[in-house]
């Protein structure tokens, strides 16, 4: 009876613009809640969970005929069904939430539809802001559920939540999400929970972004398809997701959703304008092409922006952006395979801009008091010169089949190319930025993920297969003139007899390299409902990767080739051979000896593998509260690095290999889901403390020198903290909302400036040479977002956050301005007691310091919306708080444990400034 059913409402998949015009012709009978049949069964219940399968299991219990239209159920959840005795009752329950009714046909069959909207622009009352997640069925976690279902600690952006808080980017999600800390809003340099994306050192990262699935390589996330633009929900998942998501999820993951087709006609476009000359033109349009079996969805999103930042040596603005992001999506779901479905996602994104981050440059060095009478936000730039061009198309399928009542199988495959032109400096002034360097990116990824899942009631779970292939290509040329080149090799003293003809001679050097990533997983996940007041939650994952890299063959070229040098004949010889005879020569051999050759450096390759368990027990006390705790492990892959050898009493004469194994995270969590006051009040905590072993590090070689550094597992460190959510329905025209993040990282041991038998590197100053005790970078102690939106029966609307993120260092080394003005008077004592530099004043010393200062974000957003349109305006920054995100002020040299400044450059990342903008959305 079960199949039978189960084959009556197979239209769920399907779509049922058919059943919408009967329905239109008979007469209903009522709505979910007075809908009423005379079939008699014993009490019926159900967990909560995907809305499909709840009205799969209810109507085959009461033994009658649904039709679900595809893009009503769609990423729905199902509230519980507790000892129903009749359908009325089970209808009744399972719908709470899903702004669903249903009406009965003459045939006696049901039809699902869209509950009536409300009266002009006010918004049907849900239940409670812990309602709306109610309805997203959580996709990061892959088992599905909402989000008072999950043990991971997740922040989610609903649909409602990013249209009334206009959130345009990632950004502006990292902005709001405790414990999650982005240095300049970039996706490429987040930090969860304090471990940042790229680690202390090592290949690979720690997190990601995935949209749709799939996850962005390192250079798509720099100007790829981040917009939040048709973005259906995002959830930023703390915490390991490695037996889930595997490589890349130690420290969480980013999940961004778009939004299906539907076999209704809908569509909406948006135009907005703010500060800086920034333009926000998007569109969206959805239908079907065959009524019930296929359906498409077409959106773009195009923007552009001088930036608030101007290059002063080039004229131009350091942080400009355009950008286009196309999305097209196919859904097919043919009447003749009732239980398949298969959706493609076309992505081409065309990304043209400055920094990758809001970051102001200098020429001016820490060492240089010229740097004090500096301002970061003058928001002038006098120092590198960058301009990325990127390009990227990602092709996606996910195909899911029903095999029986309770196994589902599921395909997903990816496809990812991205083409990266970079450029520092300017191509028609080569001696503005002291050279040209092109670099070029091509990366080619290819993941494939089949999954089995299985459904019965209180044991569901998946099985599952991983392939991950990623190629990388880089071709780099580096151009400078060549005789200030060919000066900074040689000797002071030898200088003078230098002389090349033309010396506006240009020196190449071009290299490359390529790299392969493969990586293999086998991973599993149960979720087993002991009782009703005990649940289970068990996972693992087998991973396997292996990677590749080799170097591509230096060349060097002379342009033009006729140049001619005349230079001292040791500079062609062996150092310290020969006389300093002048000898006239080519260029190109001059450049050779300069640059020191055409040798690359060895193959590099090497195999890891790792077992990633997590387990979860869930108590009840009741529907609507409970407490957790769980275990769970996060890994990044080993990887190797290259090394310089001293042999025969000359450093760097060979290149070596050397290799380091994975590092691991392991987490314990204790928390709570709830809702209180009717459903009115959401409060979810979690509280956690891990372990980070055998953490990925440099340590300094045998030399003073850095080339000889290598990398090893020798960190160890402890992290804890906890995080807060808390949401209140306070009225039908308001809600309030608050995320609140405490964070607490540590260095237990991390070796760093010390000699390879154990003692300082530096021992008048043996500070460097562990860093245990200090803070990580980009870690701080105290983020939290508060907010609250009001909408008025007249159609006016207001939305106000505020963003605190407490102080936190830049750097491991944890540098502060004593560090720093001790290392600036130490090189400039001579001078500064010759009167020849000015004594450092406080002001000057104060700015010294990579610990940054807290920052705060205050938004205020506001218009008139009716059913169709709606207008707004909005301020971001309202203090117009300055604040530096990341600085670089100096280094600790880890083979002498010196405090170093910075010599020719200085850069620092900062907030963006107070803007102000206006905007207008049609909805059809």
């Amino acid at each position: 009876m079960y199949q039978d059913n189960l084959k009556r409402i197979q239209t769920l998949f399907l779509g049922t613009a058919a059943a919408a015009a009967i329905t239109g012709l008979s007469a209903p009978t009522s709505s979910a809640q007075t809908a009423t049949v005379d079939a008699e069964t014993s009490p019926f219940s159900a967990p909560s969970g995907p809305l499909d399968k709840a009205i799969v299991a209810l109507a085959a219990n009461f033994g009658i005929d649904v039709i679900a239209p595809y893009s009503l159920v769609n990423g729905k959840a199902a509230a519980p069904i507790k000892d129903a005795p009749d359908l009325q009752t089970a209808l009744s329950q399972v719908l709470v939430g899903t702004n669903l009714s249903v009406s009965q046909l003459a045939s006696g069959a049901y039809v699902l539809q869209a509950a009536p909207a409300p009266a002009a622009a006010v918004p049907q009352k849900r239940a409670s802001p812990a309602v709306d997640p109610e309805e997203i069925i959580i996709k990061g976690t892959k088992l599905g559920g909402s989000l008072q279902d999950q043990t991971a600690s997740i922040e989610l952006f609903t649909p409602e939540r990013l249209a009334r808080e206009q959130l345009i980017d990632v950004g502006d999600v990292f902005l709001r999400t405790p414990n999650l800390n982005s240095r300049g809003g970039a996706a490429g340099s987040i930090s969860i929970r304090g471990i940042s994306r790229g680690g202390l050192a090592g290949q690979g990262v720690t997190s990601n972004i995935y949209v749709d699935g799939a996850p962005l390589s390192g250079n798509a996330l720099g100007t790829g398809p981040t917009s939040l633009w048709d973005a259906a929900q995002v959830e930023v998942l703390r915490g390991p997701q490695s037996s889930v998501q595997g490589r890349n999820a130690l420290a969480g993951a980013v999940v961004v959703t778009t939004a299906d087709p539907t076999y209704d006609f809908e569509g909406k476009a948006r135009v907005q304008y703010s500060s800086f000359e920034t333009i926000i033109l998007s569109g969206a349009v959805s239908g079907p092409i065959i009524a019930d079996q296929i359906a498409a969805r077409l959106s773009v999103d195009y923007q552009d922006t001088d930036g608030f930042i101007t290059n002063i040596v080039a004229f131009q603005s350091a942080d400009r952006r355009e950008s286009v992001l196309l999305r097209g999506k196919v859904l097919i779901e043919p009447s003749g395979l009732p239980n398949f479905t298969t959706k493609f996602t076309i992505d081409y994104s065309d990304a043209s801009q400055g920094e990758s981050r809001p970051i102001v440059s200098t020429a001016f060095g820490g060492n240089s008091p010229l740097l004090e009478d500096f301002d970061f936000f003058d928001y002038e730039s006098n120092g590198r010169f960058p301009n990325n061009d990127v390009e990227s198309i990602r092709i996606l399928n996910e195909t899911t089949y029903d095999f029986t009542d309770n196994w589902l199988g599921r395909a997903i495959l990816t496809y990812e190319n991205t083409q990266t032109d970079r450029l520092f400096g300017l191509e028609d002034d080569i001696s503005a930025f002291n050279g040209l360097t092109f670099n070029q990116f091509d990366a080619e990824i290819l993941s494939a993920e089949v999954r089995a899942e299985f459904d019965y009631g209180d044991l569901r779970g998946l099985i599952g297969g991983y392939f991950y292939d990623e190629s990388d290509v880089l071709d780099r040329n580096i151009q400078a003139e060549i005789l200030p080149a060919v000066l900074n090799a040689v000797p002071a003293f030898v200088r003078p007899l230098v002389d090349i003809n033309p010396a506006t001679s240009v020196l190449s050097q071009r290299d490359g390299s390529t790299a392969n990533i493969q990586n293999f997983a086998f991973f599993a996940q149960v979720e087993w409902d002991i009782s009703e007041k005990w649940t289970v939650n068990a996972g693992f994952r087998y991973d396997n990767e292996e990677f590749f890299q080799s170097d591509v063959r230096q060349t060097i070229s002379v342009d033009p080739a006729t140049c001619i040098s005349t230079v001292p004949n040791a500079l062609v010889m062996q150092p310290g051979l020969g006389p300093f005879d002048p000898v006239t020569l080519p260029c190109q051999i001059l450049a050779e000896a300069a640059t020191g050759g055409q040798v690359p450096d060895p193959d590099q390759r090497d195999r890891f593998d790792a077992f990633l368990p997590r387990l979860a027990i869930t108590y009840n006390f009741t529907d609507t509260n409970s407490v957790f705790a769980s275990f769970s492990r996060g890994y990044r892959a080993g990887g190797s690095f290259i090394f310089a050898e001293t042999q025969g009493g000359l450093l760097g004469v060979v290149s070596q290999v050397g290799t380091y194994e994975p590092e691991f995270l392991t987490t314990f969590e204790v928390g709570s889901r709830n809702t209180f006051l009717d459903d009115a009040l959401a409060a979810n905590l979690n509280i956690f403390y891990s372990l980070y072993e055998d953490q990925q590090v440099v340590l300094p070689g045998e030399s003073a020198d850095t080339i000889d550094n290598i990398i090893a597992n020798a960190g160890e460190s402890t992290i804890y903290g906890a995080e807060l959510y808390l949401a209140y329905q306070a009225s039908e025209a308001l809600d309030v909302f608050a995320s609140v993040g405490y964070l607490k990282t540590e260095f237990d041991d991390f070796p760093f400036a010390i000699n390879p038998d154990g003692t300082p590197a530096n021992a008048a100053d043996p500070r460097f040479a562990n860093l245990a005790g200090n803070e990580f970078p980009s870690a701080p102690n105290w983020t939290f977002s508060i907010g609250a939106n009001y909408t008025h029966s007249s159609g006016l609307f207001a939305n106000a956050t505020f963003s605190f993120i407490s102080s936190q260092f830049a750097d491991a080394s944890n540098l502060t301005n004593d560090d720093f003005l001790e290392a600036y008077q130490a090189i400039n004592q001579a001078n500064i007691d010759a009167g020849q530099l000015p004594l450092l004043n406080e002001a000057f010393g104060a700015t010294l310091t990579e610990k940054l200062d807290s920052r705060t974000d205050m938004t205020l957003r506001g218009g008139f919306q009716t059913e169709t349109w709606k207008v707004y305006g909005f301020v971001t920054n309202l203090f117009n708080s300055e604040v530096l995100t990341d600085v670089n002020f100096g280094s600790v040299n880890t083979a002498t444990g010196e405090v170093l400044l910075s010599p020719n450059e200085t850069f620092a990342t900062v907030n963006t400034p107070r803007t102000f903008g206006v905007g207008a959305e049609l909805s059809f």
